[in-house]
Order: C-alpha cells, then sequence, then structure tokens
C-alpha cells in the first residue's frame, strides 16, 4: 500500500521565516521518505504547499520511486500556475496533476461538478 502525504500549509507566511519553514519542511519529507512514503500531493498554493512542492521535486530527482501530484483547485487556478515560469516548471514535473473544478466558487476550492487528471 502506498504511503501518502499531503499539504495544507500557511498562504502567508511571515517576512524572515521562510528559510525556517522550508528547513522544517524538508526535515518533515525527508523523514517520511525514510518511513516509506512515496506519494506527496499539494495544493500548489502559495507559501508552504509551494515549498512543499519544490522540496519534493528536488527529492524526485534522488528517488524516482516518489511521486509528486497536484491537486489544483480549479481551472482558473491552473492557467494562473501556468503562467509563472517557476510554478509552470513544478507543475511539469508532476507525475499526476488534478483539477478539481470548472471554476473556483465562495463556497470552497473543491466544489465541483468534475475531475480531471493529466499525465
Amino acid at each position: 500500500m502506498k504511503k501518502t502525504c499531503c499539504i495544507i500549509g500557511d498562504r502567508d507566511i511571515p517576512a524572515g521565516r521562510a528559510d525556517f519553514i522550508k528547513q522544517e519542511l524538508r526535515r518533515e519529507i525527508e523523514e517520511a521518505i525514510a518511513e516509506g512514503y512515496t506519494r506527496f500531493i499539494s495544493g500548489f498554493g502559495k507559501g508552504a504547499e509551494l515549498y512543499f512542492a519544490e522540496i519534493v521535486a528536488e527529492k524526485r530527482l534522488e528517488n524516482k520511486d516518489i511521486r509528486l501530484e497536484a491537486a489544483i483547485p480549479c481551472r482558473s487556478r491552473l492557467a494562473s500556475l501556468m503562467r509563472n515560469d517557476a510554478a509552470r516548471k513544478l507543475l511539469l514535473s508532476c507525475t499526476e496533476i488534478g483539477v478539481y473544478g470548472e471554476k473556483c466558487t465562495p463556497e470552497g476550492w473543491f466544489i465541483s461538478s468534475f475531475t480531471t487528471h493529466w499525465r
């Protein structure tokens, strides 16, 4: 059975805390890998979720058994990410990209009538 690690992270990282957050995320991800986790899912929100995806993408270069999956809430968010060079590069390094709604709604990111997967 695959062990899966997901992140729901803080978007607004206080100034001066990014390096600490990245260090702790790296430590936790490395520990998870050592414990047999191979599937990592990020919503690709700014802040901790993107840091998480960056670190997992690095770890994939060392271990091809590691999977990085993007759980994108809606098509407009995917379009926004694809316009950002760094985010696009991360997305293209994912083993799977899931888009879970046609559009983002005020009721919640994950309300949708369908699911689309790439890769």
